[in-house]
């Protein structure tokens, strides 16, 4: 292979992988939400309404979209139980407002409509929560007919007792829990912070290589993961490459590559556009097989290496993401495919290059 040409794909390759940055850079923030709903479902609670259920709801009680339910950056937790007193849902708002709901049914324990009174409660305290102003009303109190001149009371023979006993709403305080040393999802106050669930990714998209079978030969990558909080992502990746070609003497030596391996990545910043790092261990299968000679003969070698790289993301919509990236890659070992009588065959190189780009989606 040819240095010269190996550096004109690789520069190819970076202006692409800088074309998917510019771009992610100049779509509008405005595409992120500032409303986040999270839905938690403990495995007795498994029927109760879920996250798409939930938007519907309340999107049919404020009659707006979700997204425009308010200006406000919040995140809200719908955690759906089962305790000794019945099926119950704890609604948490945090962020720029703050506010929690606990909610009951009466309905029969194992009913069906146990669980959709409480989605039912679970959306319309959802609305309440997003719009203060949900259910209020407008028109103004009339008078009582009864109402004559005001009299002065006389004074209350309990001076611990004021005089005005008129009804007023008193929230529960929050119960409080002994702190545990070395708790992480606990606060100062020894209150249990409300459980971040980790969001599933699936992204689909070409990779090209140069170097890992001798040339440059583009493949398929299919990635499956979870995303922890905004920054951290965590999963596994499948790769196949397409047929590379060798020359050696009268005939010819086809080689393809297989991977799989689990990858690590970290992105800065918030979304919709971050940039980091990833790293990932690879394994795989590569396959010679020899052609144009007295006989056709294959034979397929266990292959393993590292790779790491710089990594791109555009979270453009609600759920939908596209990333790019480019890494360099150290196979652990030296293939080699010998023909008798022929020749040997060394289609890798010590360290080669990758670049991919993937579209895929995230169920938040």
């Amino acid at each position: 292979m040819k240095v010269g040409r190996s550096a004109d794909r690789v520069q190819a390759t970076l202006a692409c992988c800088l074309a998917v940055l510019w771009i992610a850079w100049a779509a509008p923030a405005s595409a992120q939400s500032a409303v986040r709903l999270s839905v938690l479902r403990e495995p007795d609670a498994l029927s109760c309404p879920g996250h798409a259920q939930l938007v519907q709801r309340v999107e049919t009680l404020l009659e707006r979209p979700f997204d425009a339910a308010t200006s406000d950056p919040v995140q809200l937790l719908v955690h759906f139980k089962r305790s000794e007193a019945g099926l119950e849902a704890v609604v948490t708002m945090s962020g720029s407002r703050s506010g929690v709901r606990q909610l009951r049914t009466d309905a029969q324990p194992g009913s069906d409509g146990e669980c959709e009174e409480l989605g039912a409660a679970a959306a319309l305290a959802l609305s309440m929560l997003l719009d203060p102003t949900f259910l209020a009303s407008d028109e103004p109190v009339p008078e009582s007919p009864y109402a004559g001149p005001s009299e002065a009371l006389p004074p209350s023979p309990y001076p611990d007792v004021p005089s005005d006993l008129s009804l007023r709403l008193v929230p529960p305080p929050l119960p409080a829990a002994a702190p545990v040393p070395g708790d992480a999802e606990s606060d100062g106050a020894g209150r249990r912070l409300p459980l971040e669930t980790p969001d599933w990714i699936f992204g689909l998209g070409p990779v090209e290589s140069d170097g890992l079978v001798g040339g440059q030969v583009f493949g398929l990558q299919l990635q499956v993961g979870i995303f922890l909080g905004d920054n951290t992502r965590l999963g596994l990746l499948a790769r196949r490459f397409a047929t590379a070609s060798h020359q050696l003497g009268d005939g010819e030596v086809d080689v393809e590559l297989s991977q799989v391996g689990a990858e690590a990545c970290y992105y800065g910043g918030e979304r919709p556009v971050q940039l980091g790092v990833c790293g990932a261990f690879l394994g795989g299968a590569i396959r010679g097989e020899a052609f144009d000679f007295r006989q056709t003969a294959s034979a397929t070698h266990s292959w393993f290496g590292v790779e790491a790289g710089v990594s791109a993301l555009w979270s453009f919509a609600p759920g939908l993401w596209l990333g790019g990236d480019l890494r360099l890659v150290a196979p652990f070992n030296d293939d080699q495919f010998v023909v008798n009588g022929v020749g040997e065959v060394t289609p890798g190189n010590r360290v080669a290059q990758t670049a991919q780009i993937s579209l895929g989606f995230r169920i938040e």
